[in-house]
């Protein structure tokens, strides 16, 4: 049977004809700006240039796959935010991020909502949001600030994060679900006051959940895993298979988190060697405290239950 071109396409796939493939930021910045809503495919790596360099793409919609890319060089978010878009399988690297006058920085985005993100990596970046007056920046590796978003099969490495809500993956996390990713390099409050401070999370509630996650970070002013579940609402938060490499180096802070739960956690394991106050002993958490000697492919796989897409880079 001679089936027609078009009946194919509706009936079993994607029109590619309908896929924007840019090799630059300029095309980028244009294809979404002319349409919220484009299927874009970048076909190269590319540098932050161009009549755009200094802005964030503005809000996107659609569907954008990475195919494995690089985009690097920004000084500011790849998007300034997302909702109900769906991005995947990109590098992003040597973001450069020092601002005074705003409120959300992420490396992919500055806020996310109703998105699916996958295979995203954050690189080699600087994200340093100081703010002014009352201005309680959030600061991600990945996403600033973030509601009921999919996260999964990411990592941010070598990047150093500050701000008064900081997390490794993302500042503040509204009903945010992580898995199956890790953070690597700095963290820390760029003021005093309200701070909110996580190797994955900075802030979290309303059933945020962390599944199949670590961080080596440095970590000043916070707690390994999570910073805090602070909410005028739901604080509901549920960290499952987790590991803290994490150096907590303010005396008061703890390698998890530093409170008891509502719901009860499972599976979750600091490090003796490291610095930090232990979470073993508050209720709900279930963390055990190991030696590095302990901490193996095997012990990731087999221990934490990290399945076959997990990312684990010692």
């Amino acid at each position: 049977m001679d089936l027609s071109q078009e009946f194919s396409r509706s009936a079993f796939g994607l029109d590619e004809s309908l896929i924007s493939n840019v090799s630059t930021y300029t095309e980028l910045y244009e294809t979404v700006k002319d349409n919220p809503r484009a299927i874009i495919n970048l076909s190269k790596d590319f540098k932050v240039d161009g009549t755009y360099a200094s802005q964030e793409i503005p809000e996107f919609r659609g569907t954008l796959n990475g195919q494995g890319h690089t985009i690097s060089g920004a000084e500011q978010a790849l998007f300034e935010n997302l909702d109900g878009a769906t991005v995947k399988k990109l590098v992003i690297s040597d973001t450069k991020v020092e601002k005074t006058d705003k409120e959300r920085a992420g490396g992919l985005a500055n806020s996310a909502t109703n998105s699916r993100l996958s295979n995203i990596h954050v690189i080699n970046s600087t994200l340093n949001l100081k703010g002014e007056g009352e201005l309680k920046p959030y600061v991600g590796g990945l996403i600033g600030d973030g509601a009921s978003t999919q996260i999964s099969d990411s990592s941010v490495q070598d990047t150093v994060l500050s701000g008064s809500y900081v997390g490794g993956i993302i500042g503040c996390a509204d009903g945010v679900k992580i898995y199956n990713s890790y953070t690597t390099g700095e963290v820390s409050n760029s003021r005093t006051g309200d701070i909110r401070i996580g190797g994955i999370v900075g802030n979290g509630y309303n059933k945020t959940s962390i599944t199949n996650a670590y961080t080596t970070m440095d970590i000043q002013g916070g707690n390994g895993i999570l910073g805090s579940d602070y909410s005028y609402g739901n604080k509901e938060v549920v960290i499952t298979n987790t590991l803290c490499l994490a150096n907590v180096l303010t005396g008061s802070k703890y390698k998890v988190y530093d409170y008891e739960q509502v719901k009860e956690w499972k599976n979750n394991y600091e490090v003796e060697e490291n610095d930090g106050k232990s979470s073993v002993e508050i209720n709900n958490q279930d963390v055990t405290s190991i030696s590095k000697k302990q901490i193996t492919t095997e012990f990731f796989k087999d221990t934490l239950n990290f399945d076959k897409h997990a990312v684990y880079v010692l």
